[in-house]
């Protein structure tokens, strides 16, 4: 089974959001913010003064820039590789996940999915090493996304098993 689509900038800066607005990016976003509101405090309570206005500046660029600005960054070597837009093309194999973009591919094993989840236009697979793969509903090439999630579930449980 095979799903592709265009990886463009939109789309990978809504992965970023994403990850950093749900689970634990989440609680860490909440974490920075008490944190900023904490030195913000303390700058106004020191008529303020350089330092704690300092420390609120850098809370603010790790609870919201940070990953932004480093997503850019890798979309930005990857841009350099493959263009401002480019094609992923994931297949599901009967051992193994083969991701393709451009000229480079990786292998995932089924056994290497930690969680899958079904958002509203997309799968997302959760695999070691803080790696996801995203599979969208409607870039299913030769099956239906029902037929895709099946399998995915399905090659989950039998890794499950052994």
């Amino acid at each position: 089974m095979q799903n592709e689509y265009n990886v463009t900038w939109e789309r990978y800066r809504s992965w970023t959001l994403e990850r950093m607005f749900t689970g634990k990016g989440l609680i860490l976003r909440l974490m920075w913010f008490l944190v900023c509101g904490w030195a913000f405090g303390m700058t106004v309570v020191n008529n303020f003064n350089l330092i704690p206005l300092l420390f609120t500046a850098v809370c603010v660029y790790f609870a919201f820039f940070r990953d932004l600005r480093r997503a850019k960054k890798l979309h930005g070597d990857m841009e350099d590789d493959y263009g401002t837009e480019w094609l992923r093309r994931i297949t599901l194999e009967d051992e193994q996940i083969r991701v393709v973009d451009g000229m480079s591919s990786r292998i995932y094993p089924y056994s290497d999915i930690m969680n899958a989840c079904e958002r509203k236009d997309h799968f997302l697979l959760e695999m070691k090493g803080k790696t996801c793969i995203q599979l969208y509903k409607d870039g299913c090439i030769d099956c239906t996304a029902d037929e895709c999630w099946d399998l995915i579930e399905a090659k989950m449980d039998e890794y499950k098993m052994r």
